[in-house]
């Protein structure tokens, strides 16, 4: 993963946000960060790390 932060602009209560308030190119990277994560989460297990 990179250094950088890609939810430095994310905010709790946007949780709750209402979809149509939803931009694409913000939601975008917070996306692809949330499956990244995941994906290392998921070779951690594999690998017997957690």
């Amino acid at each position: 993963m990179s250094a950088s932060n890609p939810f430095i602009d994310w905010k709790v209560e946007q949780r709750y946000a209402q979809e149509q308030n939803f931009n694409l190119g913000r939601v975008e990277p917070h996306r692809t960060a949330a499956q990244h994560v995941h994906a290392l989460i998921k070779n951690a297990e594999k690998a017997g790390l957690i």
